[in-house]
């Protein structure tokens, strides 16, 4: 009787390892590594009212843009061509100056 136990036992405690170690034949997509994200020109200087635009030379895509200080400057993207405009109004600090910055976000 004792021996019966034991084999159930040793039973009931390795049948979870053999379900446990299947596994699903379903194939794993390829993962792309991540590209540096880089634009042709990382700073830029404006002067109320004026415009620039800057190009993405190189990221995974699908952007979207954030400026930290919209009375300074807006920030449009379309593609990979960043649009930024220094606004009319913005309040020029003691050197006739002001700074923000643009964030580019790649979406994924």
């Amino acid at each position: 009787m004792k021996r019966k136990f034991n084999f159930l036992f040793l039973s009931a405690l390795t049948i979870p390892f053999f379900m446990g170690s299947c596994s699903d034949d379903k194939e794993e997509q390829e993962v792309k590594p991540a590209t540096d994200l880089v634009v042709d020109n990382n700073s830029v200087t404006l002067l109320q009212g004026d415009e620039i635009t800057v190009s993405i030379t190189s990221g995974n895509g699908d952007y979207y843009v954030k400026p930290f200080d919209e009375s300074v400057a807006t920030a449009t993207i379309n593609g990979n061509k960043v649009t930024i405009k220094a606004t009319e109004n913005s309040q020029l600090e003691e050197n006739n100056r002001t700074e923000t910055t643009i964030l580019i976000v790649e979406c994924i």
